[in-house]
């Protein structure tokens, strides 16, 4: 199945609460739960880049990562950070999306469901590991996975992950996860679901 990476990316922002204005510049929709708007935010697609800036970036910033090779921000961030602030505090983020490409239908009874997009898993009658949405709209919903440290490695991740992606993509949506790069046990959970990387996320944020 092929996806229109770049069409998706929209579509997260928009479960963000973020949108693009005339101008190409992220600004804040209404919606529950909005994050964090970049100062610059650069999308690493498998065809190439999109640079955004928020509203309030001024025009000599632009100038300054317009300068920049696209790979520095993700394979040199704090010199990209640097050469972009100037002497002034920069925060660093980057993150990795991906998308569930298809229904998956749980058939394992020890999954219950907590409420809607909100689904556990118990082991002797203990939960051991949930997963739910952390955003959601009639669009998109992301997952949010915890399981507890004592029964990690043994799928319960993987279990809950795919009845939450059930629900959401069995109802016509987009099922979205995401983690941040240095998170090495998303990383793995995410190469075990069977998602297809859409897209990486550097975040520059101008600090105070």
């Amino acid at each position: 199945m092929i996806f229109d990476a770049r069409r998706l990316w929209l579509l997260q922002l928009r479960l963000e609460c973020k949108a693009l204005d005339s101008d190409g510049r992220l600004v804040r929709i209404e919606g529950p739960r909005p994050d964090e708007i970049a100062t610059c935010s650069i999308a690493r697609f498998h065809d190439g880049y999109r640079v955004t800036f928020a509203a309030t970036a001024d025009d000599d910033l632009v100038d300054r990562v317009a300068a920049l090779p696209e790979e520095m921000f993700f394979e040199d961030s704090m010199r990209a950070a640097s050469a972009m602030g100037q002497g002034r505090a920069m925060n660093i983020t980057k993150c990795s999306t991906y998308v569930f490409p298809e229904v998956l239908r749980p058939v394992d009874p020890a999954i219950v469901r907590k409420g809607y997009e909100e689904f556990a898993i118990t082991v002797d009658d203990r939960e051991v590991s949930w997963a739910s949405s952390s955003r959601s709209n009639s669009e998109a919903a992301e997952l949010w996975v915890w399981t507890d440290e004592n029964a990690r490695r043994s799928g319960y991740g993987q279990q809950v992950s795919k009845a939450w992606a059930s629900e959401v993509t069995g109802e016509g949506r987009v099922a979205f996860y995401s983690h941040l790069d240095d998170n090495q046990p998303c990383r793995r959970l995410a190469s075990k679901l069977g998602v297809v990387h859409l897209f990486g996320l550097a975040n520059f944020t101008i600090e105070g």
